[in-house]
C-alpha cells in the first residue's frame, strides 16, 4: 500500500513537472515570435545609444532577428574571399610600381601615406598597369596607416577592419570593383547577446564578419579619376536583416552615429577612388620596356581591365 502511495505521488509529481515544462516552453513559444517592441525593449540603449529599434530590428520577431544572425554565424572563408594576395608578393610589386616616385624614400622604403595624402609624384610620364592584388596590399596599407584627417580610411580602421581582397571585374556585364574587408565584432558580441537573451541559447553570435562591398565602375573624369557609385554592402556575402544592425553598431562603436549600410559603402567608395587617383590617372598608353610613356596616352574607362588598372602618372 506505502509502494502504490509512493508511487501516485511520484505519478503527480511528474506531472506537475511536465505541466511546468510545458507552460515554461508555451512561455518561449510566445516570447520568441514577439518583437522588441511588443516586449517593451525596443528602445533600449545596446551600445553607443543603439537600440533595437534604431538597428532596424525593433519590429522583428526574436525568432528572425536570431534565424538573421544564424546566417551569418562561423563565415566561410574560403568562399568570401575569392581574390587572395600574398602580402610579401605584392609588397615587392608594389615596390616595383612605385620606384621613380615620391612615395619611395631613400632607403628603397615605401612611405604608404602618401596613398591618401595627395598625389604620387613622378620624374617622368609612367604608365603602370596595376594587378588588382597589388591594389588590395595597397589599399589594406592605406587602411592601417590611416589618421584622423582622412575620415573615410579611418572609418574603415576604426571598424577593425583589415583588407582581404580587392577585386577589379570588367566583362560585358559592366566594370566594378569588389572590396573585401573581415572586421573584428567581438568587443559588442556580449550586447548583441544580451539583447535577444530568449533566443541566445538557438544561436551563437560570432567573433569576426565579412564586410563585402561591392562598387560599380560609372566612368572616369576629366581629370583620371575613376567614377565609382556603391551598388551593395553585404555581411558574410549574403543577405540578411542582421546586415544593418551590424554595420550600424560597428559604426556607433567608433562615434560615426550608427551610419547606414549605403553611408559606410559609401565611405569604402570614396577611399578606394581617393587612393587609385594619387597612384595615377586612369587610362591606356604606349610605354617602353621601362615603362615610360612613349606616346598615345588616354585618360579613359579603357584603362579598367579584368583584373587590373591602367595609371598614367602623375607628374611633377
Amino acid at each position: 500500500m506505502a509502494a502504490a502511495h509512493g508511487l501516485k505521488k511520484l505519478v503527480i509529481a511528474l506531472c506537475v513537472i511536465l505541466a511546468i515544462i510545458l507552460l515554461i516552453g508555451l512561455a518561449i513559444l510566445i516570447v520568441i515570435n514577439l518583437t522588441p517592441n511588443q516586449l517593451g525593449f525596443g528602445d533600449k540603449a545596446i551600445l553607443e545609444g543603439e537600440s533595437m529599434q534604431s538597428l532596424g530590428l525593433g519590429d522583428t520577431k526574436l525568432i528572425d532577428i536570431a534565424k538573421a544572425f544564424k546566417v551569418i554565424y562561423s563565415p566561410d572563408e574560403q568562399k568570401i574571399v575569392k581574390n587572395r594576395y600574398d602580402s610579401s608578393t605584392e609588397a615587392d610589386n608594389a615596390k616595383t610600381q612605385l620606384a621613380n616616385s615620391d612615395a619611395i624614400s631613400g632607403g628603397g622604403v615605401i612611405d604608404y601615406s602618401s596613398l591618401y595624402t595627395g598625389k604620387i609624384i613622378y620624374g617622368k610620364e609612367y604608365y603602370h598597369v596595376y594587378d588588382d592584388k597589388t591594389l588590395a596590399f595597397l589599399f589594406a596599407k592605406a587602411v592601417s596607416t590611416a589618421t584622423e584627417s582622412y575620415p573615410d580610411l579611418k572609418a574603415i580602421k576604426d571598424m577593425n577592419a583589415t583588407v582581404k581582397e580587392f577585386t577589379v571585374n570588367s566583362n560585358s556585364s559592366g566594370k566594378s570593383i569588389r572590396v573585401v574587408l573581415e572586421a573584428d565584432i567581438s568587443s559588442f558580441k556580449t550586447a548583441i547577446e544580451d539583447a535577444i537573451s530568449v533566443v541566445k541559447s538557438f544561436v551563437k553570435i560570432p567573433s569576426k564578419v565579412y564586410i563585402v562591398s561591392y562598387l560599380k565602375i560609372t566612368g572616369v573624369e576629366a581629370d583620371g579619376r575613376l567614377a565609382l557609385s556603391p551598388a551593395s554592402l553585404k555581411i558574410n556575402d549574403t543577405d540578411t536583416t542582421a546586415s544593418e544592425a551590424i554595420l550600424k553598431m560597428l559604426s556607433a562603436e567608433i562615434g560615426s552615429g550608427g551610419e547606414s549600410t549605403a553611408v559606410i559603402n559609401q565611405r569604402i567608395s570614396g577611399a578606394v577612388s581617393d587612393m587609385i587617383y594619387n597612384l595615377g590617372k586612369v587610362g591606356t598608353a604606349t610605354a617602353d620596356e621601362n615603362c615610360i610613356i612613349t606616346g598615345g596616352a588616354t585618360i579613359g574607362i579603357s584603362g579598367v581591365l579584368p583584373g587590373s588598372i591602367g595609371l598614367i602618372s602623375h607628374v611633377g
